[in-house]
């Protein structure tokens, strides 16, 4: 599954690895619920990252393009992450990694994403 989003002349978009949408649609995840709309991605998340002088304006060394990739699913046991599903990525730019936790009523789940920077 990919999704795109545009905002203010900044393009990313969002892949999930084939044995993370496998997994997820297999045991009834809501795969929509890690797409953020495009304000809060931007303004939130995206653009924090790329200040890293804090002068308001994202660092253009950056680019303008990204994309964000989920590559795995883990879950926690004695306070601890086990890895259920996992897809290697080949080494680009990234800025950073990060997860978000799913429910499907009955287990949660985290899926950890890598944001990579594309040059311009």
């Amino acid at each position: 599954m990919i999704k795109t989003l545009n905002y203010k002349g900044f393009s990313t978009k969002f892949v999930l690895a084939k044995k993370v949408e496998e997994f997820l649609n297999e045991n009834n995840f809501s795969i929509k619920e890690l797409f953020l709309d495009k304000q809060t991605w931007y303004e939130v998340i995206l653009f924090e990252k790329l200040d890293e002088d804090k002068d308001g304006v994202p660092d253009e060394k950056f680019g303008k393009i990204f994309e964000v990739v989920f590559y795995e699913v883990f879950t926690w046991k004695n306070q601890k992450e086990i890895s259920l599903v996992k897809e290697n990525l080949k080494e680009k730019n990234s800025l950073n990694t990060s997860f978000y936790v799913l429910t499907n009523g009955k287990e949660k789940v985290g899926v950890r994403n890598k944001l990579n920077y594309l040059f311009h």
